[in-house]
C-alpha cells in the first residue's frame, strides 16, 4: 500500500510541471456570412475538439465564453483580448466563417492576450460544405503549433483547392501583317526608300513578347526577337530586339542580280540584327494595332542597314 501510495505521488510529482503549465485557449464563436447556423456551430464544435487533441492547451469552456460575450461576436484584436482577459485566458482565437459562390472561407486569428500580440492570422478555403472538416483540422494544427496553415499539409489532409493545378500564365497569341518603308542609310544600290511588307507573328505576356518576322524588304528578312511591353494597359509602348536571316537582292554594276548564296563575287545574304522600338493599341481587345520602328543591320558584303517604319494590325 505505502508502495502504490509512493508511485502516485511520484507520478504527480512528475506531472506537475505539465498540468500547472497548461495554457488556457478560449475559442472564441465564429462571425458568419452565408453559412447555415447548424454548420456554423458544427466548425465551432470541431475546431475545439481538434485544438485539444492536436495542442497542449486547456480550453476555456464554451459557456464561460458565451457569458462573457452576452450575445456579442467578437470580430477584432481589441475584442477577442478584452474577453480573453475576463475568461482568465492565456491565448485567443477569433475568425469568420464566410460564403463565397460555393466556396466556404474559414478566416481565423491566434493571440496572446498579455501582450496582445497576434501570432498567427490566416485563411484556408474549402470548396465544398463537406471540405470544411478537413480545413478545420488544419487550422487547428496550425494554432497549436503557431504556424502558417500551409505548412500543415500532410497526407490525408490536402483539400482539393490545393490539389487542383495551378493555372498557368497563357500568352495572346495573334498573327498580322504591316506594311511601310525602308530608308537606307548605307548599301541597299543607294536607294532612298524601299516598300516594305511584314507578315508577323506575336506571343504576348503581361510585360513580354515573342515575335517572328517574315518580311519583304528588297529581298527577305528572317527574324524571331524578345520585346519588352512597358504597361499591360491597351495602349503600351515596346522595346526589343530580333536576330535571323536577310537576303538583300542587289545589282551589279552591269545591272545583273546579285546572289544571295554567295556564288557571285558578292553576297547578299546573311545574318541579320534588328533593334525595335513601337507602339501596341488595343491590348485588351481581340485585335491589335502596332506602329514599329526597326534599325536593322545586315551582316553582309554589303553593309546594309538602316531604319524601318510599319504600321500594322494583329488578329
Amino acid at each position: 500500500m505505502k508502495t502504490m501510495v509512493s508511485y502516485a505521488i511520484t507520478i504527480l510529482v512528475l506531472m506537475a510541471p505539465f498540468l500547472c503549465g497548461q495554457e488556457r485557449i478560449a475559442i472564441l464563436p465564429f462571425r458568419s456570412v452565408g453559412v447555415e447556423a447548424a454548420s456554423v456551430e458544427t466548425a465551432q464544435l470541431l475546431l475545439r475538439q481538434e485544438v485539444q487533441k492536436a495542442s497542449r492547451y486547456r480550453l476555456v469552456s464554451d459557456s464561460q465564453i458565451r457569458q462573457a460575450l452576452d450575445s456579442a461576436v467578437c470580430v477584432d484584436l481589441d475584442c477577442a483580448i478584452a474577453i480573453g482577459r475576463q475568461v482568465e485566458a492565456d491565448k485567443v482565437v477569433f475568425g469568420s466563417l464566410n460564403k463565397l459562390g460555393e466556396k466556404i472561407i474559414l478566416e481565423y486569428t491566434l493571440a496572446e492576450v498579455a501582450s496582445e500580440e497576434v501570432l498567427v492570422s490566416d485563411n484556408m478555403t474549402a470548396l465544398y460544405l463537406e471540405e470544411l472538416d478537413q480545413v478545420i483540422k488544419r487550422v487547428a494544427i496550425s494554432i497549436a503549433t503557431q504556424t502558417p496553415v500551409e505548412k500543415t499539409a500532410e497526407v490525408g489532409l490536402i483539400t482539393d483547392q490545393e490539389s487542383r493545378k495551378p493555372a498557368s500564365r497563357k500568352a495572346q497569341s495573334s498573327f498580322g501583317i504591316a506594311f511601310g518603308y525602308l530608308y537606307p542609310e548605307n548599301g541597299y544600290d543607294g536607294e532612298q526608300r524601299i516598300f516594305v511588307l511584314d507578315f508577323r507573328t506575336f506571343h504576348a505576356m503581361k510585360h513580354f513578347a515573342v515575335s517572328g518576322l517574315l518580311g519583304i524588304r528588297k529581298g527577305f528578312a528572317l527574324e524571331i526577337g524578345v520585346l519588352y511591353l512597358v504597361t499591360p494597359k491597351d495602349f503600351s509602348p515596346y522595346l526589343g530586339g530580333a536576330v535571323g536571316y536577310h537576303g538583300v537582292v542587289h545589282e551589279d554594276p552591269e545591272g545583273e542580280n546579285s546572289s544571295l548564296d554567295g556564288q557571285g563575287e558578292k553576297k547578299g545574304g546573311g545574318p541579320g540584327a534588328t533593334v525595335s522600338a513601337g507602339l501596341l493599341m488595343f491590348r485588351t481587345y481581340n485585335f491589335h494595332v502596332h506602329v514599329n520602328f526597326d534599325y536593322t543591320l545586315t551582316f553582309n558584303d554589303y553593309n546594309d542597314r538602316g531604319g524601318v517604319v510599319t504600321i500594322g494590325l494583329l488578329f
